[in-house]
């Protein structure tokens, strides 16, 4: 008998980790779930951790080929309704799949659930909220990425038929995936509640915050060229390129202040109105926090 919910489980080099967060998924009350974990070319200790969990979890091996090409293949082997993402160093509060499930009904593709940010005592950010109206969330999901994929519940063939994840995407993948989803007419809804608790690693902003620009401006142009996109006030669209290049200000500006600066600069280009960008923009001038 298949089982209700595949969790799928990236993990390269992530053997500090992946023992926490496969411990949240084996705790939680919902017990009708397979487990499976994409090692993605670890180099590390890695693939010894699984190996303790080896009689609860399947494990599958794949050359290191990103995050959306681990998280596919766990998806084309999976065998439950649901698809539960979870990333090898967040966790699970134990009754997030039981609670998604009670309110995912016939008309439900998608459910997500607030964030709990933990790990680097520097983050400004505690609590992810997310947008909780149920529906096509395109033109929300276009202003800012409010779904983290570890608090993601979505149906298999659903999925599959997005195609999962773009592959040649490193970052913003999840961002470009709920996008397409939203405007193919899927329906998601979120619970207010932070049952996933997301863990940041201080090198994450440091290292990766170009890149990070780079992919979501490309994620955001794919989303204003789809055809749902159309009907959209301009005004919309550029709000939403202004918000982009806020957020990866805001993640540059630690490790990167001019930087932050030009970028912040860009935000206010494109929407003038965003009236806390200018002090974010004079903060980062003077060199304040």
């Amino acid at each position: 008998m298949n089982p209700l919910v595949s969790v799928i489980i990236p993990a390269h080099n992530a053997a500090p980790f992946v023992a926490a967060t496969l411990d949240s998924a084996l705790a939680q009350t919902l017990d009708d779930l397979e487990i499976i974990v994409v090692d993605d070319g670890s180099t590390d200790g890695t693939a010894e951790v699984l190996t303790g969990y080896r009689d609860r979890i399947r494990v599958l091996h794949q050359e290191p080929s990103g995050p959306s090409s681990a998280r596919n293949r766990g998806a084309e082997v999976a065998r439950g309704e649901w698809l539960a993402f979870l990333d090898a160093d967040d966790l699970w509060r134990e009754e997030k799949l039981e609670r998604q499930l009670e309110i995912a009904g016939e008309d439900i593709d998608l459910v997500h659930t607030g964030t709990e940010i933990f790990g680097d005592s520097s983050s400004r950010d505690r609590y992810r909220s997310v947008v909780t109206d149920r529906g096509c969330l395109f033109e929300s999901l276009l202003r800012r990425n409010f779904v983290t994929t570890s608090s993601v519940i979505l149906r298999t063939d659903r999925f599959r038929q997005l195609g999962g994840f773009e592959e040649d995407l490193r970052y913003c993948e999840d961002w470009d995936l709920w996008l397409r989803f939203s405007a193919g007419g899927g329906v998601m809804v979120g619970l207010t509640e932070p049952l996933t608790l997301y863990r940041v690693h201080p090198w994450q902003t440091e290292k990766n915050y170009r890149q990070m620009k780079d992919g979501a401006l490309r994620v955001l142009k794919r989303a204003l060229a789809h055809p749902r996109a159309r009907d959209l006030d301009r005004a919309v669209a550029r709000r939403a390129i202004a918000k982009v290049w806020e957020t990866m200000a805001w993640r540059a500006k630690p490790v990167a202040r001019w930087t932050a600066l030009g970028w912040y600069a860009r935000s206010l280009w494109h929407d003038p109105t965003l009236m806390h960008c200018y002090r974010e923009l004079f903060k980062c001038a003077l060199g304040v926090d």
